[in-house]
């Protein structure tokens, strides 16, 4: 009898062991990452965020060609995607700026789209002979560097007493030329 113990004493630590090591497979491969499952690098999660974002671009002489600024600016390093709140585009050197305001605003990873998202209003000051231009839409995109904007959403223009609306926009800030593309209507008041 006292050999059978000893045989069943000697397997113990043995089965110990045995239970060890599995248990140590089974946690190395619980906490594996799977091949080509997500990781830290694909998930939409920014990697900086700015408060009170100021970016401005300079014309090849120097002078402010336009600006941005905005409450906050959040960027995706999955998509090189920038997520911009109450975003302000303001472009100088014509004899008045022109101001765009939205809610909400999306960059392109290279800086050369900006999609205008949510309460979109663009302003362009009075002059001695014209009275300011308010443009507003719910969507805009906007190629900064060529100065040049498109809706294809509802848009209302107001100067002085004159309402024009239509559905489609392009504008080239350039060449001063606004298109409406569809379903225009205009109310232009008769002058005394």
């Amino acid at each position: 009898m006292p050999a059978a113990r000893l045989r069943t004493s000697g397997l113990f630590p043995l089965v110990i062991l045995t239970l060890l090591a599995a248990l140590t497979f089974w946690l190395e491969h619980a906490t594996r990452p799977e091949a080509g499952g997500p990781d830290g690098k694909l998930r939409h999660d920014p990697d900086f965020i700015v408060d009170r974002f100021v970016a401005r671009t300079l014309d090849p002489q120097g002078q402010l060609r336009h600006s941005l600024t905005a409450r906050r600016m959040l960027h995706y390093p999955d998509n090189d995607t920038t997520d911009v709140t109450d975003p302000r585009l303001v472009y100088f050197g014509q004899e008045q700026p022109m101001r765009l305001f939205a809610n909400h605003a999306e960059v392109s990873g290279d800086g050369n789209k900006v999609t205008l998202l949510g309460n979109v209003t663009v302003v362009r000051d009075a002059t001695a002979n014209d009275p300011a231009v308010v443009l507003t839409t719910t969507a805009m995109t906007v190629l900064p560097d060529l100065e040049q904007a498109s809706t294809d959403k509802p848009v209302r223009i107001v100067q002085g007493q004159t309402v024009v609306t239509g559905v489609g926009l392009e504008l080239d800030n350039k060449a001063r030329v606004l298109k409406l593309l569809a379903d225009v209507h205009a109310n232009i008041p008769r002058k005394k």
